[in-house]
């Protein structure tokens, strides 16, 4: 299909107009052309004088106005929108831009469902959500990576973003896709519409990221590297980590799994993670606890280090790390903490 992107207003969103066109277009789409126009009104306007397809990128507050002020012919199950003899979409704010670009690939699917992805929730908690809105919800869970698949296809446009709105400000920390794909599907995605590589640094995990991330079809498109750095010496030689850090701080630590990950964007590459931790099923001889890890996510400007205690066998504690790391990675992507 091809569109024409109308932003409009001066409240432009966090992700800006040329970006939706990159990712439209990384996504099979052709823009034709790019407009901003003053208000909304200046926007239909254009859009009843020429015949077209259209994406309006806008604020909440505009989605409100065209919703209620806007005279729409009909409004489809896809979040489309008819407008005079134009076909439109509409961008919402950051909390449904991942989603948008999948409405515009599955158009015409005629698919009634409304799929999510989380991870790291309990299935407790969103039976309660549904409960408490009645409303029907297929939960299927392997006790962290969740997918939810609920009906709200009959609801008026104004009710399903309502209604989303609520599920995605209740969930937003939870959720990593707006369809049925697995972690390291949605990380390679992400990574491709914004045209950046990725490398890892691993030791607990001992290469599993890596071998996670490459079983996907087009990988090669984004992954750099993967660097295994099990031993001390080898985190010192192939990494950077400063001895003393490894000395004084233990292999084991914050300061180690930055450093771990500074090392990998001293490189050159534009997004990188690194994981250290004990997996067991005993302790290194230090007072550390088993299932303690730390995993490092970040870009040049800036890296992130998260600390978790996991439990289990030292399959379990291993498993967790790849997806959780992987799970980090797609959160400050989406949430644009990288400047990437």
């Amino acid at each position: 299909m091809k569109f024409n992107l109308l932003e409009v207003g001066i409240n432009a969103l966090s992700n800006n107009i040329f970006n939706l066109a990159s990712d439209l277009k990384l996504n099979s789409q052709y823009v034709l052309s790019i407009n901003k126009e003053k208000t909304l009104f200046d926007a239909v306007k254009k859009i009843n004088e020429v015949k077209g397809n259209y994406v309006l990128y806008l604020s909440e507050s505009d989605y409100v106005k065209f919703t209620k002020e806007i005279p729409i012919v009909s409004a489809g199950s896809n979040g489309e929108f008819y407008v005079g003899n134009s076909l439109v979409f509409l961008v919402v704010s950051n909390l449904n831009y991942v989603q948008f670009i999948e409405n515009i690939v599955n158009f015409k699917k005629n698919n009634k469902y409304t799929v999510y992805k989380l991870y790291n929730v309990s299935t407790k908690k969103i039976k309660g959500f549904f409960d408490l809105n009645d409303l029907a919800v297929e939960i299927i869970s392997d006790g962290l990576d969740v997918k939810v698949r609920f009906d709200i296809s009959d609801y008026s446009e104004v009710m399903k973003w309502e209604f989303l709105k609520k599920f995605l400000l209740e969930f937003k920390e939870y959720i990593y896709a707006e369809s049925d794909i697995s972690l390291a599907g949605q990380l390679v995605k992400i990574l491709k519409m914004r045209g950046i590589k990725m490398s890892c640094a691993e030791s607990f995990t001992a290469g599993g990221i890596a071998s996670y991330v490459t079983s996907i079809s087009g990988s090669s498109e984004v992954f750099y590297e993967g660097i295994v750095a099990y031993n001390e010496e080898s985190k010192e030689d192939r990494l950077g980590v400063e001895k003393s850090t490894i000395l004084i701080k233990k292999p084991v630590s914050s300061q180690t799994c930055y450093e771990m990950c500074k090392g990998l964007l001293d490189k050159g590459v534009e997004v990188a993670v690194a994981t250290t931790g004990l997996a067991g099923p005993n302790s290194d001889g230090s007072t550390l606890p088993v299932g303690l890890v730390f995993i490092a996510v970040g870009t040049i400007e800036k890296i992130s280090v998260y600390k978790y205690n996991f439990k289990g066998s030292r399959k379990d504690i291993t498993n967790r790390g790849i997806e959780t790391a992987v799970f980090l990675l797609i959160k400050a992507l989406r949430e644009n903490t990288f400047s990437v």
